[in-house]
């Protein structure tokens, strides 16, 4: 039982973790347009995309709850703007101990994008929604999310382990709003005088070959490949003789093979749709009664618009709910009961927000109630 307990426990911690909420702060929009008054150069962003931002996007935090705790830290290995298209790598480092700790592999991004399709007025900055208790941060980071104009489709770039898509929006953590605050104002001042850039070129051999009829040193034209959002390179035996014959060098030739094997790029905005039908199609499930293992008395309401009723003998306790993942989070603004609420003290009465593991028609909880753990199945009839 304690080891059903426990993973019910983690997967419930791992999947508030990866899909926090967020929320746009309160006035830093505007906050932000208005700090853009003073207008940089070009210089003046290519020097803080690749040192000021790589520093406000390195930071760490620490997420604790009883004995466990979660050490995150996030890193921007490099960035770099290059004909209007910002590049940047990042990295996150992710240490959990229930006990005993267990270290994740680094999980690297790469987030490209086009600065003359970055829709300005939709510039903000975002907080996480407060974990759950017992769970504490130490430091809670602030994430800007850039939005593409309207008319631009999927001009931006998201590459991780999983993911390899074109989307129309992205986002990424900096340390304070502080650090927000300068990344959007840095954003908001390229975007402007990238506005009448010419279209993101779509690398080919066709480019390449021009590029090295130019004289380009071969540093520059990888670069290029490199931090193109689009390139499709023909590197047959044909067309390698094409482009050998056309003055093209090895070095540059590899890393068009290189490129040619990355894989093909999916749509963000597809990905998201879908993903949004299938949580609609999950709450749409989890609507019903839930009775607790061996009671009739005892039982959670789970409504159709989000909120939730737990009953217990005569007593009812109203609240709202929503599905993250496979998890239910409750929440409530008066008085808790006892089973799917977890104290903000051991002996107190007011909820903060509860969790519990949707296991296909069974809701389990595991969950720690004046200092005892309890262990609670909710089944659906």
């Amino acid at each position: 039982m304690n080891q059903l307990r426990n993973l019910c426990l983690l997967g419930t911690l791992i999947a508030l973790s990866v899909t926090a909420q967020e929320h746009t702060i309160p006035g830093a929009a505007s906050a932000a347009a208005d700090a853009s008054a003073t207008k940089a150069t070009m210089d003046d962003i290519h020097n803080w995309i690749a040192k000021d931002f790589v520093t406000r996007g390195t930071f760490s935090y620490v997420k604790t709850g009883g004995e466990s705790s979660m050490v995150y830290k996030f890193e921007i290995e490099n960035a770099e703007l290059t004909d209007c298209v910002m590049t940047m790598r990042s990295a996150l480092d992710w240490t959990y101990t229930i006990p005993p700790a267990h270290v994740y592999p680094r999980a690297r991004t790469t987030t490209t994008l086009s600065m003359r399709d970055v829709d300005v007025s939709r510039l903000a900055p975002f907080t996480a929604e407060p974990p759950s208790a017992p769970w504490r941060e130490d430091n809670p980071s602030v994430s800007v999310r850039v939005y593409a104009l309207p008319d631009r489709g999927e001009p931006f770039i998201y590459r991780s382990d999983k993911l390899n898509e074109r989307t129309d929006q992205v986002s990424f953590r900096v340390r304070d709003l502080g650090a927000a605050a300068e990344t959007i104002d840095t954003i908001r001042n390229a975007a402007r005088l990238c506005a009448n850039a010419p279209e993101v070129t779509q690398m080919t051999n066709r480019e390449i070959v021009r590029l090295a009829g130019q004289h380009q040193t071969d540093q520059a034209i990888t670069n290029k490949i490199r931090s193109a959002p689009f390139k499709t390179f023909e590197v047959t035996p044909t067309g390698l003789i094409a482009l050998k014959s056309a003055g093209v060098s090895d070095a540059v030739i590899a890393v068009m093979q290189e490129s040619a094997s990355e894989p093909q790029l999916t749509s963000g905005r597809a990905r998201r749709e879908s993903e949004d039908r299938a949580r609609a199609e999950q709450a749409a499930r989890a609507v019903g009664t839930y009775y607790r293992s061996g009671s009739r008395s005892d039982f959670v309401i789970l409504n159709a618009d989000g909120t939730f009723e737990i009953h217990e003998g005569r007593k009812t306790y109203p609240g709202k709910y929503r599905i993250t993942g496979r998890t239910v989070v409750f929440t409530a603004d008066g008085p808790c009961g006892r089973y799917l609420c977890t104290p903000s003290r051991p002996t107190s009465r007011l909820l903060e927000p509860g969790e519990a593991t949707l296991i296909d028609k069974v809701v389990v909880t595991a969950m720690t109630l004046d200092n005892v753990n309890t262990q609670s199945y909710w089944v659906k009839e």
